[in-house]
This record gives structure tokens, sequence and C-alpha cells, in this order.
């Protein structure tokens, strides 16, 4: 299984909270989402 890590941080003016991005990854079709804190990344 192919995993990919997101670790964001500073990269968006936009005031973009965690749920709203996990939604969006979900949408584009990425599966079993998780987020570790509010700030850190997504796996």
């Amino acid at each position: 299984m192919t995993r990919f890590v997101a670790l964001l941080r500073g990269v968006s003016p936009m005031d973009l909270k965690m749920p709203q991005l996990k939604a969006c990854l979900e949408e584009a079709g990425f599966a079993n989402v998780k987020t570790r804190h509010e700030r850190d990344g997504l796996v």
C-alpha cells in the first residue's frame, strides 16, 4: 500500500482548518485520510 504524507506549515495565507483540508483530500480521491494535530500534517 502506498502512503502519502503532507506536512504543511505556513504555506497558505488563508486560514484553512485541518477538517477542511481533510475533506478536500477525500474529495480528490484519497482514502483513510488521518490528521496528526490541528497544525501539523496529514497521512
